[in-house]
């Protein structure tokens, strides 16, 4: 299989300051877990005393609901919601239904998933393909 450059960058950027005050968040980055299985040094999650200086945890499903119910009734949808910030979200155990509810609901453009692909398995690897979502890395 050969990989194939794709330019991820979002063709169709407008000037923040030509469209501020915006109604409607552009880009939302989602820490279903901001805990992580790896140390990387170049990572908050990797700093000790960066840890704890937060709380830190696994998101709860109820929370993440009310998330998607706030941004459902939001005028537009945003433009690219991404899950993962600092964390590593395949610990969330929910993440699947997480995804397939933010691709259902419809509250964003694009959907993204980033993961560092040591929790990956065949049975989460074919739940995660079937969800439609648009970039998986």
């Amino acid at each position: 299989m050969k990989i194939h450059y794709q330019e991820l960058r979002d063709k169709q950027r407008s000037p923040l300051a030509d469209s501020a005050p915006i109604d409607t968040p552009w880009l939302v980055m989602l820490d279903p877990a901001n805990l992580c299985n790896m140390r990387c040094n170049f990572c908050p999650t990797g700093f000790k005393e960066q840890v704890a200086m937060r709380r830190n945890g696994i998101m709860p499903f109820d929370l993440y609901k009310k998330i998607v119910a706030d941004f459902s009734i939001m005028p537009h949808r945003i433009r690219k919601m991404v899950f993962c910030k600092d964390g590593e979200p395949l610990l969330n155990k929910h993440i699947v239904e997480m995804l397939g509810m933010a691709v259902d609901s419809k509250i964003a453009d694009t959907i993204w998933l980033r993961t560092n692909g040591l929790q990956l398995k065949p049975e989460l690897n074919t739940k995660l393909a079937g969800l439609g979502l648009d970039v998986k890395t």
